[in-house]
């Protein structure tokens, strides 16, 4: 899903005024979402006025979209772009945000780039000091290889290199293929960052990805409970108080973003991670978790090392506790 470099940057070295920002190639929701977003403070890197005219400071486009990819070139002011993209070319005319669970920090990393004059490398008439380089891609630890799957999806193979996730094809397609679940190696659990079985909700509508998540982390020595939607999950979380809830985007009746919402809304009871676990790879999905209050998004399959290197990441910050 991501590469594991990106191009050349340089800047001119004179700061630009940015105020107001245009989106293109967004549902009105997705603009709604994003307006949020943008408006936060200028320490949170963002501070911009969404508005509709063609002569705002910067454009904001989801490069997937044909209309985006016109607008873009349509844009009077080369360089003041930034662009949402799945995969870092290396002449683009624009700054590159990729579409991977760093989106929110590269976006607002995007504007002060620009703010501080950046300018795409081609296309500048004079020598210019390079830019730092785009963040790289995320990578995981290979040493558990165990994969959490969904029925919308052929699991790839264990100990293979990492799988690009794919969209979820129509329930129609979907089929329901036999897995082996294997656990980590007994070694790779010395280095778990806590000291007590952690307790664990699934809570997703699809009965192979429940159970073959459960399986996989109780094997791992996790105690885990499943839930078949996100009202069922959000009663359970209520009555029993759980380290860590695992939550799919797609589901019946309330959807993943929802129903992290109403898990925030517990107080005490609150899992200490929530974490959004699916098949859906775009960039919104994953901007729609993290105002949602996504502790971190995961794409599936995901192999064993990716979950226990969140856990790890969170538990080192203090955001995951020991007993």
């Amino acid at each position: 899903m991501t590469d594991d470099s990106a191009p050349e940057t340089a800047q001119t070295g004179e700061p630009v005024m940015l105020a107001t920002a245009r989106l293109v190639g967004f549902s009105p929701r997705d603009n709604e979402l994003l307006r949020a977003f943008l408006r936060r403070p200028s320490s949170a890197g963002t501070s911009l006025e969404v508005t509709d005219a063609l002569d705002a400071d910067v454009l904001i486009a989801n490069m997937s979209q044909p209309e985006s990819v016109m607008a873009v070139r349509r844009f009077k002011q080369p360089g003041r772009t930034i662009g949402l993209v799945q995969q870092f070319a290396s002449d683009a005319a624009y700054y590159q945000v990729q579409q991977n669970s760093q989106l929110l920090y590269s976006l607002a990393q995007g504007i002060n780039r620009l703010r501080e004059g950046w300018y795409p490398p081609h296309l500048l008439q004079h020598t210019a000091t390079p830019a730092p380089a785009l963040p790289p891609a995320e990578e995981s630890s290979p040493s558990a290889n165990t994969e959490f799957t969904s029925a919308d999806e052929v699991p790839a193979q264990l100990n293979s290199e990492p799988a690009v996730a794919t969209p979820a094809p129509s329930e129609a397609a979907a089929a329901l293929p036999s897995v082996e679940m294997k656990a980590a190696p007994r070694d790779n659990q010395e280095s778990l960052p806590w000291q007590r079985k952690l307790s664990i909700l699934v809570i997703d509508d699809s009965k192979f990805s429940r159970v073959s998540i459960q399986e996989a982390l109780v094997k791992i020595g996790f105690n885990v409970d499943t839930a078949i939607d996100g009202e069922e999950g959000v009663r359970m979380a209520g009555e029993k108080i759980y380290d860590v809830a695992l939550i799919d985007f797609e589901m019946p009746g309330i959807k993943g973003p929802e129903t992290i919402r109403r898990l925030r809304l517990l107080g005490m009871n609150t899992p200490q991670l929530l974490i959004m676990l699916t098949s859906r790879t775009g960039a919104v999905d994953r901007l729609r978790a993290k105002l949602a209050g996504c502790d971190a998004y995961l794409t599936k399959p995901t192999k064993m090392s990716e979950f226990v290197a969140v856990l790890t990441q969170f538990a080192s910050q203090g955001k995951l506790k020991r007993g």
